[in-house]
């Protein structure tokens, strides 16, 4: 199988949808059996990860990443999101090759703001992964030829051939090209075999190791250099997966010498590499697979994400239909919704309460008069107070600016800040983008959407207990037409309901610990309890199997969230604190 997994440069647009590659690169490859292509809509380096691991082994794999997350240049999760992907790659690719594409000026020509530091971390990555014996280009002529749709993310779909044989080349060069080795040359210390939790301790550089089906190694530098004129490397290798036959390495070892800029440079780099890998993995760079194993009756930590998932969104390209085509990322479960254009959402859900609006004006409030409940008009007005309340809060979260930083603003590290694929500059106290609203959530519309998120809780609970009275009150044969509808109504409301109630219970807890949706996500400040050692240990330190295994056992630790002081001031600092002055940071 040969496969490409990338971001939204795999997508061509032509008005306002999308447009896959695959057919037009099948088209090209015609001695190729399988191919599966997996693009990811304003994604970064951890969902690539993601989408990688949870894949197939491939024969041929292309890699396209044109920096989505690096506005603020390489991050410590991203540095560790690189290490395990060439590690990943390595592992479940024959032959990998790396599309690290982007130019700041041309996007800046197109009205984003970027700088150097966009241009200097694409070069870096690829220098890493060249480093590591990938084959990476920058595909420089080809980015500054193809031209980019009005939405400045995607290619437009007059360049949809090139970028098809573009990939076409590349992928075949890929698979007929001789493997270059990631470091210098190197002689062969032999063969070892190990089984399962074996351990040996080797010295020198160690240059490549060969991987046999799903048994892995991980190698651990011992000591770290000496200045003397050589510098010695002693290194720990463990099996970490057994198999009914010995896991066989080929070990290669060398002595860099400190009069050779180029092997120190080297020399230099692995110790990066080799001391980023030591560090705990990003949570951003794992999936949870809440979907396997039993479940308890209660609603557990996976569904909660499943309901944020599907009713917030991810954070990718929502001006344009959903990256949804012929082959889809291996992700999650998906629903119906997923399959719809990003667009209609606020249509569904506008249509839905207008709706619900007109069966409580013409069915509701009139069966409440007649049961002696007050005048007509005096309850439509009463009913109409929180549709009224909810379209306006929805039309000013969807449209306000949710708090980018302003033009001119001195150029620094805004903590709780983010940066968004959808907006040209950093978002201040960025909470999640919805979906539902086709906006993100920030400092100027946070108190707006949770307000919001309170009225439709009135409106839910209102509705229930008058549909349940009323369907006790008119449970007649003759009134069987009356019933049907209230009983309609009443099962939109339990749907409406079932994906309410999880958001707003998450967002009481986040405004009352002064947390953000997008912290929450990224697990920042949630441990587990060890009941053996009655100690607790970050999330961000377990290994994926631990952390799939503990997902629904994650606790909230206040310790860690530097930011919540009690519920009473974090109240205060959400509902109190101006937001709309211009010098506002959000950093609160």
């Amino acid at each position: 199988m040969w496969g490409l997994i990338g971001d939204s440069s795999l997508y061509c647009k032509e008005g306002t949808k999308r447009r896959s590659i695959k057919d037009g690169l099948w088209r090209r490859l015609p001695f190729v059996r399988e191919l599966k292509v997996t693009p990811l809509a304003g994604k970064g380096l951890p969902q690539i990860l993601t989408a990688l691991k949870d894949g197939p082994r491939y024969a041929v794999l292309g890699v396209s990443y044109f920096g989505n997350d690096l506005g603020q240049g390489i991050s410590r999760s991203l540095e560790n999101a690189l290490e395990e992907l060439m590690e990943v790659a390595s592992r479940k690719a024959d032959k990998a090759v790396f599309f690290i594409g982007g130019s700041a000026r041309k996007y800046k020509d197109a009205g984003m703001q970027l700088d150097n530091r966009y241009d200097e971390s694409l070069a870096m990555i690829r220098r890493r992964l060249r480093h590591a014996g990938f084959s990476a280009t920058s595909g420089r002529s080809e980015v500054e030829r193809w031209p980019l749709c009005q939405d400045c993310l995607h290619w437009d779909v007059s360049a949809r051939e090139d970028v098809c044989s573009f990939w076409a080349q590349l992928l075949t060069s890929a698979a007929t090209a001789v493997p270059a080795p990631p470091h210098p040359p190197s002689r062969s210390t032999g063969d070892m075999h190990l089984e399962l939790g074996d351990e040996v301790e080797i010295q020198g550089l160690v240059s490549a190791s060969q991987h046999n089906g799903k048994r892995g190694v991980i190698v651990q530098r011992v000591l770290p250099k000496t200045a003397g004129g050589e510098v010695p490397y002693r290194w720990r290798v463990k099996c970490l997966e057994g198999g009914s036959e010995p896991l066989l390495l080929d070990l290669k070892e060398g002595n860099l010498r400190q009069d050779s800029d180029e092997l120190l440079s080297t020399s230099a780099e692995l110790n990066e590499d080799i001391d980023s890998s030591a560090r705990p993995d990003s949570p951003s760079s794992r999936t949870h697979r809440g979907n396997h194993g039993s479940r308890s009756r209660l609603r557990t930590r996976s569904d909660v994400q499943e309901v944020i998932r599907f009713m917030e969104g991810e954070e990718e390209d929502m001006g344009s239909p959903s990256a949804k085509t012929e082959t889809e990322a291996p992700a999650a479960s998906t629903t119906c919704w997923d399959n719809l254009d990003p667009r209609l959402l606020p249509v569904v859900l506008t249509v839905s309460l207008v709706s619900s609006a007109i069966c409580w004006f013409f069915l509701q409030c009139p069966l409440l008069s007649e049961n002696g409940m007050g005048p007509l008009n005096i309850l439509r007005v009463g009913a109409a107070v929180p549709f009224v309340l909810a379209f306006g809060l929805m039309a000013f979260a969807s449209q306000v600016d949710p708090g980018m930083v302003p033009e001119g603003h001195p150029e620094r590290a805004i903590e709780r800040s983010y940066k968004s694929s959808q907006f040209p500059r950093l978002i201040r106290r960025y909470d999640h983008f919805c979906r539902w609203l086709l906006n993100g959530i920030g400092l100027y519309n946070h108190r707006e959407f949770f307000m919001l998120l309170m009225v439709f809780t009135v409106m839910v609970t209102g509705s229930s207990i008058v549909d349940v009275y009323l369907l006790a009150a008119f449970f007649r044969p003759e009134h069987w037409v009356v019933e049907c509808l209230l009983a309609a109504h009443l099962a939109y409301v339990a749907v409406f309901a079932y994906g309410l109630l999880p958001i707003v219970r998450l967002h009481v807890a986040f405004v009352s610990r002064n947390e953000l949706a997008n912290e929450w996500k990224d697990d920042l400040n949630y441990v587990v309890d060890d009941l053996e050692t009655g100690t607790s240990k970050w999330v961000g330190e377990l290994d994926i199997e631990e952390f799939n295994d503990k997902f629904d056992t994650f606790r909230y630790e206040p310790t860690r969230n530097r930011w919540d002081k009690g519920w009473h001031m974090n109240c205060y600092l959400f509902w109190c604190v101006p937001r709309w002055d211009k010098h506002q940071t959000g950093e609160f």
